[in-house]
C-alpha cells in the first residue's frame, strides 16, 4: 500500500501542477492493428484517453461482461454468452487456461514521435496486484519499438486459490521511406500458475457463515496447517510473430501553385508471416492427499506430474488487392488469397505426435460500385486440404449497409471443424482417452442493427445496438459429468440476442447491456437464459472543471442454470447436475476521477455480499470473492 500511496501522491501533484496544460492541445499517439496494414493509407486509430469504464480493470469483465471463473482473477474462465466462432486450423483445446495470455493478434503498432507510457496499477485486499505497463517510442520517423508488460497476482479468499501470471510483449514496426515495405515483429512470454482446490466439499457449510472469514473444507488440499500447498496448474507460453508487407503501385504527383506533392497509390501487395509458438502445461499434485477426488491412477499412485507441450511453426503468404485506397476512394473489388502451412508437435506423457496442416483462404470484397450506395459485401472461404484438420472448411458471406441513421449487417456462415486435439487424444495420470469423433458442423445467421450517427458510431457513451444470432450445430462435443468428452449426434439450435443502449439524464448516465439465450437442449448446452450488465453513475466536472468525476455502481446478473464445473486435470469445464448457479446480482460501487491524463478510481467490489443472500457463487462449489476495496490508477504520458 505504501507504493500505491506514493504513486497517487505523485500523480495528483503532477496533474494539479499541470492543470493549465490542455490535453486536447497535445496529439495523442496513434496505432494500427496488423490487419490495418493491408491498406497503406488506412486511417490510424487514436488511443482512448477518456474516463469511460476506468474501474473495469478485470480483463474478463472487459472482454465478456458475463463470465464464469473459479472465484479469483487469473483463474480459468469462459464466457457465459454462446459464441459459435472457432479459429481455423489446428487447436490444442486449452482455451480456459489461456484467457489472460497476451497474443500476437492483439498487438498494437504505434506511431509515437515522443515517448508514450501507459501505466495501470490496481491494488486491493487478499494481495491483489494488477499492473499493466506500456512503453513505446519511435526510434526514427518510420521505426517504432515498444514493450507491453502485465502482472496479475491474487491470493484469493479461500484455501488453494492463488493465481500468479506474468506476461511480456516486445514489439516493433518499420516502414520504408518509399512506402513499399513494412515489417512488424512481436515476441511474447506468458507464464504463471493457478492453485486448484477442486471446489467446496459442502456448499451448506459455506452458506451458514457470514463475513469475510468463510474458510470451509475444499476437495484438494496440501500439507499446510490450513490445507494450503495443494495442487497447481502451471503454464508457460512463448511466441514469435513476424509479418512483412510488400506493396505495388505508383506515385501520383500533384501540383498546386509552387507546391508539388507525391502520393503513393497502392495497387496490390504481398504479405508473408511466420509464427513460432510453444505451449507448456503442467498439472502437479505432489502428495495426492485427496485420492478420492481422482477417478483412477494409471501411472503413479504417489504423485501426479502431468505435462503437456505443443510446438507449432506457421508460414503464411497472402496476395492481396484491397478495395480500400483511402478514406474517400475504393477500387472495383478487393481480393485476398492466403496459403498457410502449419507444422505441429504434441508431447504428452506417453504420446508424441507430429502433423502438417495446409490451408487456403480466399476473401473477396466488391468495391467502388457497391460503396457508392453505402453497401459493403464480403465473402470469405477457408479450406484445409492436408493434415490433422483435413476437410475442415468455413464459408462466410456478409453484407453491411450504412443509412444516414442506422447501420445494418447481415452475416451467414457454414463451418465444419475437426475436434480440438485434446478432445480426441488425452493422456494423464487420472484420465485416458483416444477418440475419433466426427467433425462438428454448424450454420450461423446473424443480424446487427446499430445507430449510425457520428457521435454514436465509435462512442460508448451514445447509440444503441441490437444483435441476434441463430446457430444450428451438428456433432457437438461436450464434457459430461464423468469428465469424458461425448459427441451429441443430434442437431442443436441456439438463439442469442443482445441489446445495448446508453441513456443520459442531465449528469446521470445509464449504460444497459442485455442478453437473451435459448437452446432446444439444455442438457447439452448449458447457458443462462437472461443476463444483464448495467453501469449507472453521476458525472460532473469539479474544481473549476479541472477534475472529471464519476460515482456510481456496476451491476451484473444472470438467471440460474446448471453451470459447468472446472476439472483441474483435464483443464476443461464439464457438466454437472447437482447445483444451479445464478439469480444473484453482483453490485460494485465505484468512484472515478480524471485529472488531465491521470485517472484514479476507488472501487468496492461485491458490495452486496451477505446482503443479497449467501448463494453467491462464480460457478459450482466456487464462491465469489467477498466484498473488497480496490484502489486503481491509470496514467498516460506522451510528451
Amino acid at each position: 500500500m505504501r507504493l500505491f500511496s506514493l504513486i497517487i501522491i505523485l500523480t495528483l501533484s503532477t496533474a494539479i501542477a499541470s492543470a493549465q496544460d490542455s490535453l486536447s492541445g497535445r496529439a495523442a499517439p496513434q496505432y494500427k492493428m496488423e490487419h490495418d496494414f493491408f491498406w497503406m493509407e488506412a486511417m490510424k486509430r487514436t488511443i482512448d484517453t477518456s474516463l469511460f469504464e476506468a474501474e473495469l480493470y478485470n480483463p474478463m469483465v472487459k472482454k465478456y461482461r458475463l463470465y464464469q471463473d473459479l472465484g479469483n482473477i487469473g483463474s480459468p474462465a469462459q464466457s457465459l454468452i454462446f459464441n459459435p466462432e472457432a479459429a481455423n486450423g489446428f487447436q490444442l483445446g486449452t482455451e480456459a487456461m489461456q484467457q489472460y495470455y497476451k497474443r500476437s493478434e492483439d498487438t498494437r503498432f504505434y506511431s509515437a514521435t515522443k515517448p508514450y507510457t501507459d501505466i495501470q496499477y490496481v491494488q486491493g485486499s487478499k494481495e491483489l496486484l494488477f499492473l499493466d505497463l506500456l512503453l513505446t517510442k519511435n526510434v526514427s520517423k518510420r521505426w517504432n519499438i515498444g514493450v507491453d508488460f502485465r502482472r496479475i497476482s491474487s491470493l484469493g479468499y479461500y484455501v488453494n486459490q492463488k493465481s500468479s501470471i506474468w506476461s511480456t510483449r516486445v514489439f516493433s514496426s518499420y516502414e520504408s521511406g518509399n512506402k513499399r515495405y513494412i515489417l512488424l515483429n512481436s515476441l511474447i512470454w506468458n507464464k504463471g500458475y493457478v492453485e486448484m482446490n477442486g471446489g467446496l466439499i459442502q456448499d451448506s457449510s459455506y452458506e451458514a457463515l457470514s463475513g469475510a472469514n468463510k474458510q470451509v473444507g475444499v476437495n484438494l488440499q496440501g500439507n499446510g496447517p490450513d490445507g494450503s500447498g495443494g495442487p497447481r496448474n502451471l503454464f508457460r507460453n512463448t511466441s514469435f510473430h513476424t509479418a512483412q508487407y510488400w506493396y505495388f503501385g505508383k506515385y501520383l504527383t500533384t501540383v498546386n501553385g509552387n507546391d508539388t506533392s507525391k502520393q503513393f497509390i497502392q495497387r496490390a501487395g504481398i504479405k508473408h508471416t511466420i509464427d513460432v509458438e510453444r505451449y507448456s502445461f503442467l498439472y502437479r499434485d505432489k502428495n495426492l492427499l485427496n485420492k478420492d477426488f481422482y477417478p483412477a491412477f494409471y501411472f503413479d499412485t504417489t504423485q501426479t506430474y502431468d505435462s503437456l507441450h505443443q510446438f507449432m511453426v506457421q508460414n503464411s503468404i497472402t496476395l492481396f488487392n484491397g478495395s480500400y485506397i483511402n478514406d474517400s476512394s475504393f477500387r472495383k473489388f478487393g481480393t485476398f488469397l492466403t496459403l498457410h502451412h502449419q507444422y505441429i508437435e504434441i508431447y504428452q506423457r506417453t504420446s508424441n505426435t507430429k502433423y502438417n496442416n495446409v490451408l487456403v483462404n480466399f476473401n473477396f470484397q466488391p468495391g467502388s460500385e457497391f460503396h457508392t450506395y453505402k453497401i459493403y459485401p464480403r465473402t470469405d472461404i477457408t479450406y484445409c486440404g492436408l493434415g490433422y484438420n483435413k476437410g475442415d472448411y468455413s464459408a462466410t458471406s456478409a453484407l453491411q449497409y450504412f443509412s444516414n441513421k442506422v447501420y445494418y449487417a447481415l452475416e451467414a456462415a457454414a463451418t465444419a471443424k475437426e475436434q480440438d486435439y485434446l478432445i480426441n487424444h488425452f493422456v494423464s495420470n487420472h484420465y485416458l482417452w483416444e477418440n475419433d469423433f466426427k467433425k462438428t458442423q454448424s450454420k450461423h445467421l446473424g443480424l446487427i442493427i446499430q445507430e449510425n450517427r457520428s457521435h454514436a458510431w465509435n462512442n460508448p457513451n451514445g447509440g444503441w445496438k441490437l444483435k441476434t444470432n441463430l446457430n444450428i450445430v451438428n456433432q457437438f462435443v461436450y464434457f459430461d459429468t464423468t469428465a469424458l468428452p461425448v459427441q451429441h449426434n443430434k442437431q442443436l439450435q441456439i438463439i442469442t440476442a443482445s441489446l445495448s443502449k446508453s441513456l443520459r439524464f442531465g449528469n446521470f448516465w445509464l449504460h444497459n447491456q442485455l442478453w437473451y439465450q435459448y437452446t432446444d437442449n439444455k442438457q447439452v448446452i448449458r447457458l443462462p437464459e437472461l443476463g444483464l450488465f448495467e453501469r449507472f453513475y453521476y458525472e460532473k466536472r469539479l474544481f473549476k472543471k479541472v477534475m472529471l468525476a464519476q460515482i456510481g455502481v456496476d451491476v451484473s446478473f444472470y438467471t440460474a442454470y446448471y453451470a459447468k464445473e472446472f476439472n483441474p486435470v483435464t483443464r476443461q469445464f464439464q457438466l454437472q447436475n447437482k447445483v444451479r448457479t445464478g439469480n444473484y446480482p453482483i453490485v460494485d460501487v465505484f468512484f472515478n476521477m480524471q485529472l488531465k491524463r491521470a485517472i484514479l478510481f476507488f472501487k468496492f467490489d461485491h458490495a452486496n455480499a451477505d446482503l443479497s443472500g449467501n448463494n453467491s457463487y462464480a460457478g459450482p462449489h466456487q464462491p465469489l470473492p467477498y466484498r473488497s476495496f480496490r484502489l486503481g490508477i491509470r496514467w498516460r504520458m506522451f510528451d
